[in-house]
Formats: structure tokens, C-alpha cells, sequence
């Protein structure tokens, strides 16, 4: 999918919910791999907030965005009207502190993106998605993240109330069925912790336009959908989820859920993938070669290796289960120098075969299927070194399927410097899933 923007400003008006406001909104297109921004032109300059979790203040009333000394608060259902609609880029500029409740959902922004317009813009969106699970338990509530190929949100609420009971829904989470079930449902509250928050000063916009009120026997307004209040907390959940910055994929569990739980599992999902990144166990939904093959950063989204035993710096070329050509440059500066030999420096002919082994695991690894599993040696045969690789030298790593099967590969794997042939083996390695 490509990512998208709106093709025409938009705007609208209505009340701060916690502020009580009338607030003009305004939605403008912006260019590729820019994000959703929020922006006061209340204030001087204009100032502009990025929706990013590491710009989150406060989450425990409304999702509140801080940055540089400047806050925006409920920008939950926007961000969830956003992500619902694949929206990738996009200015959001408010002439208050708070986006506007409308009327309590997502459905009035879902209707100022369409009337805007959606246009596709020339770059590729890039999913979140890893192989390993993260989870937030806090007493008897629970946001559980399984790995999977695409968003799917089950979701359990039980406020111990007799007009609510309890409710689930499960969901994949698509447009048409954003629109369909999510959009329309609406904020809700008991009237007693309404009454409560007004006293504190809190959510002084409310009104049954635009939080749907709850007595002890009764609701005092007509619901949208049986499961408008489960609906709700997956739109809160989906608009949470659009501060890690890229859409993600995977099953998301939840009992008993709210803003603060939602928001420490964003962080939860950010520092795994940061782990798993540096683990190599990171699985990238699109891993493509640019015009001069594979980066540095690509690769590492591939191999699990990392400093110091990274010996692959660039993939110049590969035919998917056939060949793979990539470079090694030989500094001084490598570790192994120090003791191999002082005074006369001499690459080691087992990390020759070892960059070897790592271009062949690219190019096993490299498969969509494979991406995210590990991937290690079963055996090196007809292994001959031929000359001496010094500092100032580049390797040309060269290996050539002979066999391969699901998880099985034999290769020929050759060493060049300056075109002449330095080292040779017969490779196989074998693919596993991480432990």
C-alpha cells in the first residue's frame, strides 16, 4: 500500500470537551514520510507538535501531546479517525489546547477526510511488526500484542454495571469496517463520574451531544449499535496505537483497557523493537534493495549479527535463490587486528568464511517467509585460503546457490580483493526459528 494524505484543506468547529471552548480545526496534506502533526495557530510561530509516544505528557483523562513547552490534548479520536482511514501524512491545526469532541466519535473527522479527498502519494507505507509478544498487566486489566499480518483488536470490557454488563467484540481492523462499526461510537460516562469530573473542573464541554450518559437503570440517549461502548474503547485503542509513529500490524488483547494502558503498551511495543532490532530478530514488512542494492540498515533488518561481528556492509546485487554479491571493507580499525598480529596486521581467514556464511544468510533470510528467524552453520567443506586480506583491503563476497531446500542450503561461497581470488568454501547453514 502507499501512503496517503488528503488532496484539499478542510476545517471544522466545535467545543473542547475538557476546556468547553469552541475550537476552529483545520486538516491540510502533507508531503511523504512526514507523520501526523499537530499544530496551535493560537500562538506565536505557529508551533507544531509531532503524534509520537516520546511526545506524550498525559493519558489519563484524554491522550495530552507536549512538546517544547507547548501541549494539544484529546487527539485521540482524530488519531483514530486517521489510522482507520490510512491517512499517513497530515497537518492538524487547532486555534486552542485541545482538538474538538464534536460528537463524541470518530465519525464527523472520518466524514472531513472524505470530503477533503484521500489521494495515494509515491511512497510505500511501512508497517510495525515483530515476532515476539508484549503485554501490560495492571491487577485484572490486561492489552496482551501477539505478532500477526494484520491489526486485529479483541476487546473486553466489564464496568461490574447492570446496564452495560459485559461486552466483546473482535475485529480486524480495515477500512470499511473502521467506518462500518468503529467510527460511529461515541464517548461514554456514568453520570455520577461525570458529575464528579465537572466538579474537578474537568470535561467542561460534555453534554449528551457529545458523551453518552449513563444512569443507574437507564441510558439517556439512543445507542448507535449494541456494542457502541466496546466499539468505542477499540476507536480510543486505535487512535492510542497512531502515536508509535507507523501503522501496526498484529492481534491486540484487552481486558479492561483505557488510555494509560494503551499508551505503556505502545511504549512496550517500542522498546521490544528497538530490542529486537538489535537482537536481529526484527521482522520488516518491506525489506527493498535501493538503487545501489542493500543498505547497511537494511541488512540489519535481516541478519541478527551486530558489532562487532557484522561482516557484510553492503548486498551490491542477488537473484533470489540463485546468487548474492556484497562487500566487506578491512579497516584497521577491526577488533581482531589487535591481536592478529601486532605489527602486521592479517584478516583471519575463519572471518573470511564468516562473511561468507553472512551473505549466504541474506540471501536465505531475505525470503518473506524467513524474515525474523536465525540462521547458523551446519558444516564448511573444500575450504581454501589463497592469499592474505590486510587493512585498506575491500572483500568481494560471492556465493552461488548449489542446493537449496525450505531450510536447508549448500552454497559455493568466493572472497575477491582487487579481483583476485582470496579465500573459497563450500557452505551450509541451515534456517531456525529464535529461542
Amino acid at each position: 500500500m502507499m501512503q496517503r494524505t488528503i488532496k484539499n484543506e478542510m476545517g471544522i468547529k466545535g467545543l473542547g470537551l475538557h476546556t468547553g471552548e469552541e475550537i476552529s480545526m483545520r486538516i491540510l496534506p502533507l508531503p511523504e514520510d512526514s507523520g501526523i502533526i499537530f499544530s496551535r495557530s493560537d500562538l506565536p510561530g505557529n508551533p507544531r507538535i509531532g503524534a509520537h509516544i516520546s511526545n506524550l505528557s498525559d493519558a489519563q483523562y484524554a491522550l495530552t501531546l507536549a512538546e517544547g513547552g507547548i501541549t494539544i490534548t484529546t487527539v485521540e479520536h482524530i488519531l483514530g479517525a486517521l489510522a482507520g482511514m490510512r491517512i499517513d501524512n497530515l497537518l492538524v491545526e487547532v486555534d486552542g489546547p485541545e482538538v474538538p469532541i464534536l460528537d463524541g466519535s470518530a465519525l464527523p473527522f472520518v466524514k472531513l477526510i472524505t470530503d477533503a479527498g484521500i489521494v495515494e502519494q509515491a511512497k510505500e507505507r511501512e508497517y510495525l511488526s515483530f515476532q515476539d509478544a508484549a503485554w501490560v498487566v495492571e491487577g485484572d486489566r490486561h492489552l496482551v500484542f501477539l505478532p500477526g499480518e494484520e491489526l486485529r483488536i479483541s476487546y473486553t470490557i466489564d464496568y461490574g454495571h447492570k446496564m452495560l454488563g459485559a461486552q466483546f467484540a473482535s475485529v480486524v481492523v480495515d477500512e470499511e469496517t473502521f467506518i462500518r462499526d468503529i467510527a460511529p461510537a461515541r464517548t461514554f460516562g456514568f453520570m455520577k463520574d461525570v458529575n464528579d469530573m465537572k466538579k474537578k473542573g474537568l470535561i467542561k464541554g460534555a453534554s449528551a451531544k457529545n458523551v453518552v450518559p449513563i444512569e443507574d437503570d437507564k441510558f439517556l440517549v439512543q445507542l448507535r449499535s449494541e456494542k457502541e461502548f466496546v466499539f468505542h474503547k477499540i476507536l480510543d485503542l486505535i487512535g492510542d496505537l497512531n502515536l508509535l509513529g507507523q501503522p501496526l500490524v498484529g492481534h491486540i488483547i484487552v481486558a479492561k483497557g483505557g488510555h494509560t494502558l494503551d499508551s505503556k503498551l505502545a511504549k512496550k511495543i517500542l522498546q521490544k523493537m528497538e530490542e529486537a532490532k538489535r537482537g536481529g530478530l526484527l521482522v520488516s514488512a518491506r525489506v527493498e534493495p535501493d538503487k545501489e542494492g542493500l543498505s547497511i540498515d537494511a541488512i540489519s533488518h535481516i541478519l541478527p549479527h551486530r558489532y562487532p561481528f557484522l561482516m557484510i556492509d553492503r548486498v551490491l546485487e542477488w537473484v533470489e535463490d540463485k546468487r548474492i554479491v556484497a562487500i566487506k571493507n578491512v579497516s584497521i580499525n577491526e577488533w581482531y587486528f589487535q591481536g592478529h598480529f601486532p605489527g602486521q596486521p592479517v584478516m583471519p581467514g575463519v572471518l573470511m568464511l564468516e562473511g561468507m556464511a553472512q551473505a549466504a544468510g541474506i540471501l536465505m533470510l531475505r525470503k518473506g517467509e524467513n524474515l525474523g528467524k536465525l540462521i547458523y552453520f551446519t558444516g564448511m567443506d573444500k575450504i581454501r585460503l589463497r592469499r592474505p586480506v590486510v587493512p585498506g583491503d575491500q572483500l568481494r563476497l560471492e556465493v552461488e546457490v548449489l542446493r537449496m531446500r525450505a531450510r536447508i542450503g549448500v552454497m559455493k561461497g568466493q572472497a575477491f580483493v582487487g579481483g583476485k581470488l582470496a579465500a573459497e568454501a563450500e557452505i551450509m547453514l541451515s534456517i531456525v526459528d529464535p529461542q
